[in-house]
């Protein structure tokens, strides 16, 4: 394999490693992720806010984790060594898919949080009270504006 070859993988890789740790980015099973904390990554992200860009995955060559990789086990997988490449080779390697691991965790993110916000929620709401139902009506506005929800009154209905 030439090494543009080997870099072509290794950014191949990067970007499915980056994918897939973007996927646990936001705990959903363990916990309620509100609309303000996906609107918060998205502004972290396009401020380039520390807070939020450290939180996003980054490939991690330490070999703390016992499945995790290592820079040498990087190379096994992509079919060379440490014998078959020179060192700064193994530095433009190793950049490749530390870059395409970042970008592809961080486009994940993104775009998880771009289709959460934009679900449509439909829901009936029956309230039986005195108070006039128009007046019920901008409450319930207000409130889901408040919420950053598009609203379409059309789709009220008041019996």
């Amino acid at each position: 394999m030439t090494l543009l070859e080997i870099i072509d993988a290794a950014t191949k890789l990067g970007r499915s490693d980056g994918t897939d740790a973007a996927s646990w980015y936001f705990d959903e099973g363990r916990s309620d992720v509100t609309r303000e904390q996906y609107q918060r990554v998205l502004q972290g992200i396009a401020d380039g806010d520390p807070e939020i860009m450290d939180s996003i995955p980054a490939a991690d060559f330490s070999g703390q984790w016992a499945d995790g990789r290592t820079v040498r086990g990087l190379l096994a997988e992509l079919g060379t060594n440490d014998e078959t490449v020179s060192a700064d080779e193994q530095d433009e390697i190793v950049r490749a898919y530390e870059e395409a691991f970042s970008d592809a965790a961080q486009d994940a993110i993104e775009s998880h949080c771009h289709s959460m916000l934009e679900q449509d929620v439909t829901f009936t709401i029956s309230v039986k009270t005195e108070q006039d139902p128009k007046q019920l009506l901008s409450m319930l506005t207000d409130l889901l504006a408040r919420e950053n929800c598009d609203i379409d009154q059309d789709e009220f209905e008041i019996d």
